[in-house]
């Protein structure tokens, strides 16, 4: 698990994937076979820090999901799209309920962040 800021998974989102802007978490398989799973999974914690605060929860509990996400996309896991985004949403929920305690445990209801009025 490597954390970096916007401006370097940005770097790294269009140099590997094309893709001019950043995200919240890109993994790259690094693995020879499939019996051993090995891989970098990059978390920009500026992006964590933001959509921690869009699905209402902590910032610790955001990174959590994302060290998941990105293992997932390890295993193969693809969220490109709706379906894969719920059934991906489904899994991360299903793992992180199953590393974490009661008093820990915060699942998001919806793949997509709630809406927030800003303050004028």
């Amino acid at each position: 698990m490597i954390f970096v800021d916007d401006s370097e998974i940005r770097r790294l989102n269009t140099q590997f994937l094309g893709r001019d802007r950043p995200t919240d978490v890109i993994a790259f398989n690094l693995s020879d076979s499939p019996e051993h799973l090995e891989g970098e999974i990059y978390v920009s914690v500026d992006t964590a820090q933001r959509q921690a605060k869009d699905y209402a929860v902590t910032f610790w509990n955001e990174l959590c999901r994302l060290a998941v996400h990105g293992a997932l996309h390890l295993l193969g896991f693809d969220d490109a799209t709706d379906d894969q985004k719920k059934r991906m949403t489904a899994e991360e929920n299903r793992v992180l309920a199953a590393l974490s305690d009661e008093k820990r445990g915060q699942t998001r209801q919806n793949s997509k962040p709630t809406k927030r009025k800003e303050a004028r």
